[in-house]
């Protein structure tokens, strides 16, 4: 049973993001593009953009500093009227943040900041941000507002979703005890990265073997190529 709850689980995860964080119909303010591949060889294109429902905003796209762009002023609820002003600060060495004040009359409410590459406000009530930069992987989060401050949506993983290769010789087990052996890859040899949960990783061969492999934050593509910190 316990198995099978599990694999529900990781159905849930991949369904909820298509379904329920689709972007389609939102416009978008990009600030920064760029394409490339990492060491694995995988393409990849990282942006640092805001994305929202344009019935119910405002693009601003204006500097109010040295550094700080006013972006966005938008709901975050459709059904509320309250309107947010979204701020973008590239941070002092490409350490992206965006900062959000509630409007109230003439005047703004300081609600709180995400280090983000990407922030999306569909309108439905929730703030949803994908970081790469200073994480090891594209970390996708999602919050609500309450009392004029930020909270966190739960998740029991965070999906990785990256098709890479070993870096050296891996065991793959089936706890994060790292008790129960599942499989002995070797160097070079293709896996998909589906989830992660701290510093372990659920990985897939090619013949759909799942296990989990310990990745520590701080490394540099020596495990997988593809997982690593991007940022100073």
């Amino acid at each position: 049973m316990r198995y099978w709850c599990k694999i529900l689980i990781l159905l849930l995860i991949v369904y909820s993001f298509v379904a329920v964080q689709s972007i389609e119909g939102l416009d978008s303010l990009v600030l920064w593009k760029r394409d490339g591949k990492w060491f694995g060889g995988q393409s990849f294109q990282l942006e640092q953009k805001v994305l929202f429902d344009a019935t119910l905003t405002t693009v601003l796209n204006e500097p109010c500093s040295r550094d700080t762009i006013n972006l966005i002023v938008t709901r975050i609820e459709r059904d509320n009227s309250d309107k947010f002003l979204i701020k973008h600060w590239p941070g002092p060495s490409a350490d992206p943040i965006y900062i959000f004040y509630r409007i109230e009359n003439t005047d703004t409410v300081y609600i709180g900041r995400f280090g983000a590459d990407k922030v999306v406000v569909p309108g439905n009530g929730y703030v949803y941000t994908e970081q790469r930069s200073n994480e090891m992987f594209s970390r996708r989060r999602k919050f609500r507002i309450a009392d004029n401050e930020f909270i966190e949506v739960k998740q029991p993983f965070f999906w990785v979703g990256i098709q890479s290769k070993l870096a050296q010789d891996v065991t793959l087990y089936s706890d994060t005890c790292r008790t129960n052996p599942v499989a002995n890859l070797v160097k070079g040899q293709d896996i998909f990265v589906l989830v992660n949960s701290g510093d372990y990783y659920l990985v897939r061969t090619p013949l759909g073997i799942t296990g989990w492999v310990y990745i520590e934050h701080n490394d540099y593509s020596g495990i997988i190529f593809d997982i690593f910190p991007l940022g100073d």
